[in-house]
């Protein structure tokens, strides 16, 4: 995958969306049961985010970000999420939505001062 460039990427993840699609077709048509021979409802959920997000970073990659980063999409995840939310807890032990609002100035801060630092 690290050698692989990033057309081809996409067109392995779109011939996985057509693939899909074609087979739950086939079933619909030829009457067989999806509930037996097609992936679970949730397994088909789980590929169709997958499949958009991969396409949704390669074009905020490709249009936003004008190639001065590389594309490692394993290196997304949510570990980011999960540092910011422990920062929160550090100001307010039980956060709400709401109290993360007003927080999000002083996590700018932080983030950009661990940016700068890092």
């Amino acid at each position: 995958m690290r050698t692989i460039g990033h057309m081809e990427l996409v067109r392995m993840v779109l011939r996985r969306r057509y693939f899909l699609w074609l087979w739950k077709r086939f079933l619909r048509v030829a009457g067989y049961s999806e509930a037996k021979h097609y992936v679970s409802k949730e397994a088909d959920g789980i590929l169709d985010k997958l499949i958009d997000g991969f396409l949704a970073l390669v074009y905020v990659y490709r249009n936003n970000l004008g190639g001065k980063y590389p594309l490692l999409p394993w290196m997304h995840g949510t570990e980011i999420v999960e540092h910011t939310l422990a920062e929160c807890r550090q100001f307010i032990k039980d956060f709400t939505h709401l109290n993360f609002i007003p927080t999000t100035i002083r996590l700018h801060v932080l983030i950009c001062l661990s940016l700068e630092l890092g």
